[in-house]
């Protein structure tokens, strides 16, 4: 198998850039949860203190079912879309390693002391 540079250094500037863009979506997707929540929350504690007031024991409610539904489907992209992050910078981590590595083979092969190390 033969490594070439070039080929490392292009990868590494689009995981890069999939990350800057992935950080984005992560935001949009954290202030879409937290909205969610607050939102599903507001309108449990409505219902609730409704069915205190009402005396009733519960109550089915769609509306609450599906802000809970919404809610837990945003919690699960944002979770996904982090790990999805953790694995991009792993990449690079690899990426920058065997960048690394071949920088100090071909010091090593011309005969060049590596000092950039220490």
């Amino acid at each position: 198998m033969e490594i070439n540079i070039g080929v490392i250094i292009n990868k590494l500037e689009y995981k890069v850039n999939e990350l800057i863009i992935r950080n984005a979506e992560l935001e949009k997707l954290e202030g879409l949860k937290d909205k969610l929540e607050a939102i599903y929350s507001c309108e449990l504690r409505k219902e609730l203190l409704q069915l205190a007031l009402n005396n009733t024991n519960t109550r089915d409610n769609e509306k609450i079912a599906q802000l809970r539904l919404n809610r837990d489907l945003a919690k699960i992209r944002y979770y996904l879309m982090k790990s999805y992050i953790e694995d991009i910078k792993f990449e690079i981590e690899v990426l920058i390693s065997m960048l690394i590595w071949l920088t100090i083979n071909f010091s090593v092969l011309k005969g060049e002391e590596v000092t950039w190390l220490n």
